[in-house]
């Protein structure tokens, strides 16, 4: 397929696309007149790299997971995406931790506006302090 057809099936602009290739995030093969031929492959691949952005990955470790990816499985290779894993792990772990947190004090805050009552802002205030605290 061509890179307006992955563009449109993906939702992605073709410069992004572009430069992902630019970066060794994906690598389409390409026709004799020199134009890039995108396969289910790099649909899938695409589909991946969005994932791990979506975990907020950066960019140049896609690029190390999308290498390891396409290497024949090696001791190494299984450490350095153990490591990776672990890594992210947790970072999601403390992302979660945070986000709870900030849920339940959001909660308690708005309990707190919906009771009427005259200390609601030391309250606020009270349950704000705990963002500082906490983290």
């Amino acid at each position: 397929m061509k890179i307006s057809e992955l563009s449109k099936l993906t939702g992605i602009k073709k410069e992004t696309i572009r430069y992902y290739e630019s970066i060794g995030l994906l690598t389409p093969d390409r026709n004799t007149n020199g134009y890039r031929k995108y396969t289910e492959q790099e649909l899938k691949d695409l589909s991946f790299i969005l994932k791990l952005k979506r975990l907020s990955i950066p960019l140049n470790e896609v690029k190390m997971l999308m290498d390891i990816k396409r290497q024949k499985t090696s001791i190494a290779c299984k450490e350095e995406t153990l490591h990776f894993l672990d890594r992210y792990i947790k970072i999601s772990q403390d992302k979660l931790a945070f986000l709870t947190k900030s849920i339940d004090i959001l909660v308690d805050i708005k309990h707190i506006v919906g009771k009427n009552n005259p200390n609601e802002e030391n309250e606020i205030i009270q349950r704000l302090a705990l963002f500082e605290e906490e983290f």
